[in-house]
């Protein structure tokens, strides 16, 4: 299994620390690996608080750039935990096999490999490649990005159909859709509102 040392580290860390932070003192944390021969999957179980019952109904689930990535792939997946009434992704990565050049790589290095190489593991974890879309989403997104080019995302959208919104704006870039002075961050604020 290919990945990036450091951010894996840091992935499991701050999953591992969230539950010992949310956890009564005497409570029980527990991580588990299963793997087959293309991924390596580790769960931590935690008796921390969670989510109150009563907010199943009220989760969102926002993420940018490459958190947009992941906060579309959540409302994407066959298997959820929890069931998001709405995923935000502000200036996404929404098609991880056409964004291979984005970041020195960065697609590649977190996938592992490139389409070719590894197309089951695009097919799992490519919002693009798992459309239709299954919950609400709604895509925030500057035209002024140079990181995350509009023109990346626009073929994810215009193929997502009905099931997604957008927020577009001429005159921000790949930062401003997360800056709380920015225009965008109040539409979004306002959208959320709305629901």
């Amino acid at each position: 299994i290919r990945c990036d040392p450091r951010q894996i580290t840091s992935a499991l860390g701050n999953l591992v620390e969230n539950a010992v932070k949310y956890s009564d003192p005497d409570g029980v944390v527990q991580v588990r690996t299963r793997h087959d021969d293309r991924w390596v999957e580790v769960m931590v179980a935690d008796q921390g608080v969670g989510i109150p019952a009563v907010d199943l109904d009220r989760v969102f689930v926002v993420g940018h750039s490459a958190g947009g990535h992941l906060a579309l792939w959540v409302g994407q997946r066959d298997d959820p935990v929890v069931v998001p009434q709405l995923v935000v992704g502000q200036a996404p990565v929404a098609d991880l096999a056409s964004s291979l050049d984005l970041g020195r790589g960065a697609v590649e290095g977190f996938m592992g490999g490139t389409p070719e190489q590894i197309p089951e593991a695009y097919d799992d974890a490519d919002p693009a490649r798992r459309l239709p879309v299954k919950v609400p989403q709604l895509i925030v997104h500057g035209l002024r990005d140079d990181d995350v080019p509009f023109e990346g995302v626009a073929p994810y959208i215009a193929a997502a159909g009905d099931g997604i919104d957008t927020l577009i704006f001429e005159d921000e870039g790949h930062y401003d859709v997360i800056d709380p002075a920015a225009p965008s961050w109040e539409a979004t604020l306002a959208y959320l509102a709305g629901i």
